[in-house]
């Protein structure tokens, strides 16, 4: 019933996309917002995406380890963005800690934004400034991807996921409701009464951490077994905080990337339809989202990865 539950939501799969974000310095670069919305902000530090934030170590990106934001401004009262009078501005920032979050620039919660604003790690001792990362301005509808990046600042050979929302993009808010229900015929209201559910049946009470091991991959006809799960650590299940590191997972992106390869993916080229299996739950993905891959990245993450695999083994640890 909890897989059930969880393919049928609006809002479950946002968590995937933390992975696809953080997992090879990933950005937003489409996104088509609500008729009638406007963020706060109008330069770049507007709103939140979703309210999701990733973190990523180990892959050679700039800052590593570093968290991600992903930020939109936009003016869509007369419903005409993205277009070239009604741009839509995708800030993808980001701080040098690993799972620094910030509950700053949510929509309709904070109109100073993220940028420049600090994130806390969990121990609650550092404090990591969200800088600017990759700029994406997108004017037209459907899926530019990297031909929208105007600026990138996170090294390797540029963004290595490009994502893109077409159709009206939901974004999260506290308020937002949620029309499902529980087994028990209980009202699901907020994210977080179902987060909650998802924790609840996973976890003990009062625990809001865990990892999700993602075994397979199916897109387009194509299927990954991963021989290892590619470990993704939900730091806090109810706010939507993800935080993949390489180490330890170096096998899993291995063999993602040389599956890419063996399909003759260039970078530019769009995928939907995407099925994650984690073992007892299923995610589908919706149609709107769009993924293409920028393989040069892939291929400097790929030698990467194997050049510490032949440094340390194939069961490296992630450093303290």
């Amino acid at each position: 019933m909890l897989g059930e539950l969880i393919m049928r939501s609006r809002l479950a799969w946002l968590g995937v996309i933390g992975l696809f974000f953080a997992s090879s310095s990933g950005c937003l670069t489409d996104f088509h917002p609500l008729p009638g919305d406007r963020t706060q902000a109008q330069d770049g530090s507007g709103a939140k995406v979703f309210g999701q934030e990733a973190a990523i170590e180990g892959v050679g990106a700039t800052p590593d380890p570093y968290t991600v934001s992903q930020l939109v401004s936009y003016d869509n009262r007369w419903g005409d963005a993205p277009s070239p009078n009604s741009p839509v501005v995708i800030e993808n920032a980001a701080n040098d800690g690993f799972g620094a979050f910030s509950r700053d620039g949510l929509k309709n919660r904070d109109g100073s934004g993220t940028l420049n604003h600090k994130g806390v790690t969990a121990d609650g001792q550092a404090m990591h400034v969200f800088r600017r990362s990759v700029l994406a301005i997108d004017t037209a509808p459907g899926c530019q991807g990297f031909d929208n990046i105007v600026r990138d600042y996170s090294g390797l050979s540029g963004a290595g996921v490009a994502v893109c929302f077409t159709g009206d993009a939901i974004e999260l808010t506290d308020s937002t409701d949620l029309p499902l229900q529980d087994a028990r015929g209980n009202k699901i209201e907020s994210l977080d009464d179902l987060m909650s559910l998802l924790v609840r049946s996973r976890l003990n009470d009062g625990d809001t951490s865990m990892d999700l091991r993602l075994r397979k991959i199916v897109f387009q006809k194509s299927a990954i077994y991963f021989r290892e799960p590619l470990v993704l650590n939900m730091g806090n299940a109810r706010f939507f905080n993800f935080k993949l590191s390489s180490y330890g997972n170096e096998g899993a992106l291995i063999q993602l990337i040389s599956h890419l390869d063996r399909r003759n993916v260039n970078t530019g080229d769009w995928f939907q339809d995407f099925t994650l299996d984690f073992g007892d739950f299923r995610l589908t993905l919706p149609k709107k989202l769009n993924i293409s891959f920028n393989m040069e990245t892939m291929a400097i993450i790929d030698q990467t990865l194997k050049d510490r695999v032949a440094r340390t083994g194939p069961t490296a640890v992630r450093r303290n």
